[in-house]
């Protein structure tokens, strides 16, 4: 799966812009924390790994038709805040970290001190930067995107609840993607 996210990673940077740039500097990020990750101690159900899917495919969607156009300022500067972010979680995740559900060990540290799934949150603003550059049919995207995201974040958090410290970190740290909403 690196190898293959590498190999995108490179086909995006080639293209060339700033938005090239702030995608395939992301897919390298990922492809590194792929190649560092520990084993599995706990994996998912085929099911589980099913809800995942739908929200990689919409966002991926949207990000490529995003692409075609072009961004503002605005629009780049806000994408590059959400990969800053999910740049920080993944390495808050260090060995953890993974693209499908499945458990490796528990990380409360890091970004995760503050929410649960930073690193949706920072790939959820790169979503919106793209969207608002879509205008309609990215807000459009937007409803798509939420409820499968929600889904996905579920069954992360029924797997992880199995965790002999989840029950006390998830009480310290109450809220799942966005602070002070969920």
């Amino acid at each position: 799966m690196a190898t293959s996210i590498v190999g995108a990673a490179w086909r995006t940077l080639s293209t060339g812009g700033p938005l090239a740039t702030i995608a395939g500097g992301l897919q390298v990020v990922v492809a590194c924390a792929l190649l560092l990750r520990a084993p599995e101690r706990r994996a998912a159900r085929t099911r589980d790994l099913a809800a995942a899917l739908p929200s990689l495919l919409v966002a991926g969607v949207v990000m490529a038709a995003a692409a075609q156009h072009p961004w503002s300022t605005l629009g780049l500067g806000v994408a590059m805040v959400g990969v800053c972010v999910a740049v920080a979680g993944i390495v808050s995740l260090g060995p953890s970290f993974a693209v499908l559900p499945g458990v490796r060990a528990l990380r409360t540290g890091g970004l995760y001190r503050w929410v649960r799934h930073p690193v949706y949150l920072g790939e959820g603003i790169v979503f919106l930067a793209a969207a608002a550059q879509l205008g309609w049919s990215g807000a459009a995207a937007v409803v798509t995107l939420v409820p499968l995201l929600v889904w996905r974040i579920q069954v992360e958090e029924r797997l992880l609840s199995r965790e002999p410290s989840w029950a006390e970190w998830a009480a310290r740290v109450r809220w799942r993607l966005l602070p002070g909403a969920w």
